[in-house]
């Protein structure tokens, strides 16, 4: 008997698509692949401070991080931590020119809410574009859920059952 020249497909090739295991009922082996969650920040272009952005599509992110940070030009970097994350066009925050200036002067005039250093803006909630339907809102007559956004937010009272359970959060003590 002659031997066969041509050695048995590999699982891959096999006809019809599907491997020896998932003919044998056992799933195929596939790689694993590790992904790192990615973390929007606001960075304050004039001295590399960043905070946490409002979550939402880029462009909403972007209108959030000014809504926050008014008085001053922000940007918004990409990346599981600042010292690796990056912008939208690709560029490194450590190649910011004022990357992590913050960390050693206070510098003049870069504010957030156009009175001191380290504070942000407030916004008000019926001006606020980072808000979606359904979010929560603690307002002077109580809690409140976002209605509409499209047109201008509108808020509804918060019904019985949010109230009880958002209207006494544990408050903790930190040192």
């Amino acid at each position: 008997m002659k031997p066969d020249m041509n050695p048995p497909p590999a699982e891959a090739e096999k006809p019809g698509g599907v491997s020896g295991a998932a003919r044998a009922g056992r799933a195929p082996v596939r790689p694993k692949v590790h992904v790192e969650a990615s973390v929007s920040y606001c960075v304050r272009t004039c001295d590399g401070r960043y905070f946490p952005a409002p979550s939402g599509d880029a462009q909403s992110t972007t209108h959030g991080c000014k809504s926050l940070c008014p008085a001053t030009e922000t940007k918004v970097f990409y990346g599981s931590s600042i010292d690796g994350a990056s912008s939208k066009d690709g560029r490194p925050y450590s190649a910011l020119a004022n990357a992590f200036r913050y960390r050693k002067e206070l510098v003049a005039g870069c504010t957030c809410n156009g009175k001191d250093v380290v504070g942000l803006a407030s916004v008000k909630p019926d001006e606020d574009k980072t808000l979606r339907r359904g979010d929560i809102v603690a307002r002077e007559t109580g809690l409140a859920v976002v209605k509409r956004v499209d047109e201008g937010v509108s808020f509804a009272k918060a019904s019985a059952a949010t109230r009880s359970k958002y209207e006494r959060l544990p408050v903790l003590a930190s040192e």
